[in-house]
């Protein structure tokens, strides 16, 4: 029995295998590029599959479902007071966390928080330069009414927030 033959007992899949390889390999110039992309495409392949069997086809739950909390957001983008930011002057003494954006319709913008704020204090608690805003809303929840410490233009507030 020659080597086709057996090959042919194998099964079909594994003959069509063999001659994709052989085709990979047939041009030496090329083969290189091709090898690399069959890994891509076998490696994706693997991913999907695998996030496939970890969700086993069923949806994730959005936040807030099936007992799982979701942090709630002010809806802002911010960096640390430390941070030299040339469109908005800092006071270098104030500690805290400077607003660069505020998302229209946010929690944020309905309580009044502009961009060049800085967020000083969480309900009395301070708040440092390089603390993270997710990590101190973390505790609360969604419909949470807080105050927010703001410092503005030399002036010192305090702003409630409706957490959403």
């Amino acid at each position: 029995m020659d080597k086709t033959q057996r090959l042919k007992q194998t099964g079909p899949f594994r003959l069509h295998m063999l001659k994709t390889l052989a085709y990979f390999f047939a041009e030496p110039g090329k083969s290189r590029q091709r090898v690399l992309f069959l890994i891509l495409v076998v490696g994706l392949a693997i991913g999907g599959l695998t996030l496939l069997l970890l969700n086993q086809g069923k949806a994730l739950p959005a936040p807030g479902q099936n007992g799982t909390s979701a942090v709630p957001q002010l809806g802002v983008l911010y960096v640390s007071s430390q941070v030299a930011l040339k469109n908005l002057p800092v006071n270098p003494a104030v500690q805290g966390l400077v607003i660069t954006e505020v998302k229209p319709g946010s929690s944020a913008s309905q309580a009044g928080l502009l961009t060049g704020d800085v967020l000083t204090h969480l309900d009395g608690k301070v708040i440092q330069a390089e603390d993270s805003l997710l990590a101190l809303l973390k505790d609360y929840q969604v419909g949470d009414r807080l105050n927010l410490g703001v410092y503005r233009q030399d002036h010192t507030l305090t702003i409630t927030v409706v957490l959403r």
